[in-house]
């Protein structure tokens, strides 16, 4: 690894993916997958009244698995964004689809640090909002079975129907032999958003990104993430990297604003989509923030799979 990258000893995570079986046809669109927060939340909430959800997070509450506490060092609450779930979706690139009566879907999810404690508080939560429906009262489902992948790619079961959580044994994966591995290394690259990445600036959504103005977003993200879930904080010069973002050259910018908005209009999930390619020699120092970056999303519902992208060659 460059020695130019920070130290990221004791950074692991987890990936997970989520079979699901729905009991009725169903139109899973990529609004719903982007609106789960809401019925996760109220599924956590039912399970904590019944006093029935595992307890596999050293005493955290089924609530906090979507609403974190704030940190108790209040120099940590002003550098550090407020925390958010210390897992984030892939969604899949299938979406919209139509899944009939017993289709099978899968939901695949990175839990980072503390969070990989917490896979089977969420999974059972996950398995008690297929009670209540995947949005409103349509689209029931069942969770079937759950598999763990380790660097290589290979998946193996942890988990299948009609077993415990509180006996999980998921693959544990360190970041810096995932950067070894997958980090790129060249002075250019480009950034391809899969999901709208709704950046919030002065209040005001970015509509016109450019690379300068979404690194920010990554190195806070990456930063707050690696802080609030691994205990870890980077002794890095923000200044400098993002002045570096600043110098980095743009090849092509074919970012453009999607509208999104979720069932009945009442909340927007709109943000930019498609491919910004950059180079320049700083790049060498930003690339390891852009692929962890990739592994966390950014942007407003990040940990629901928006602002997902993909770090590729350029």
């Amino acid at each position: 690894m460059n020695q130019c990258f920070p130290k990221l000893q004791g950074v692991e995570f987890s990936r997970i993916h989520f079979t699901l079986e729905f009991s009725e046809e169903f139109s899973l669109s990529l609004e719903s997958m982007l609106c789960m927060r809401t019925g996760l939340r109220n599924a956590g909430r039912h399970l904590a009244r019944l006093e029935c959800c595992i307890d596999s997070s050293g005493g955290q509450s089924p609530a906090e698995l979507f609403e974190p506490p704030l940190p108790v060092d209040p120099v940590a609450v002003r550098l550090f964004q407020k925390p958010s779930p210390f897992f984030a979706f892939q969604p899949s690139n299938d979406l919209p689809l139509k899944i009939s009566a017993g289709g099978l879907f899968e939901i695949s999810a990175t839990f980072w640090g503390k969070g990989i404690q917490q896979i089977g508080q969420f999974a059972q939560t996950l398995q008690g909002m297929g009670n209540s429906g995947f949005k409103g009262d349509r689209g029931y489902f069942e969770l079937m079975e759950m598999e763990s992948e380790d660097l290589s790619g290979n998946r193996f079961s942890i988990w299948s129907e009609g077993s415990h959580f509180n006996r999980l044994t998921p693959a544990v994966n360190s970041v810096n032999t995932w950067l070894e591995e997958h980090g790129h290394r060249d002075t250019s690259l480009g950034l391809r958003f899969l999901t709208p990445a709704r950046l919030i600036s002065q209040g005001k959504p970015l509509f016109q990104p450019s690379f300068a103005r979404i690194f920010p977003f990554v190195l806070r993200r990456v930063t707050s993430m690696l802080y609030h879930s691994c205990y870890l904080e980077l002794d890095i010069d923000f200044k400098q990297l993002i002045e570096l973002a600043g110098q980095a050259r743009e090849k092509t910018n074919r970012l453009v604003w999607e509208d999104c908005k979720a069932a009945g209009g009442r909340k927007e999930l709109g943000g930019f989509v498609n491919e910004i390619e950059v180079e320049g020699d700083g790049l060498e120092k930003l690339s390891y923030f852009l692929d962890i970056g990739a592994l966390m999303n950014i942007g407003k519902g990040a940990a629901y799979g928006a602002g997902c992208y993909q770090v590729v060659e350029s």
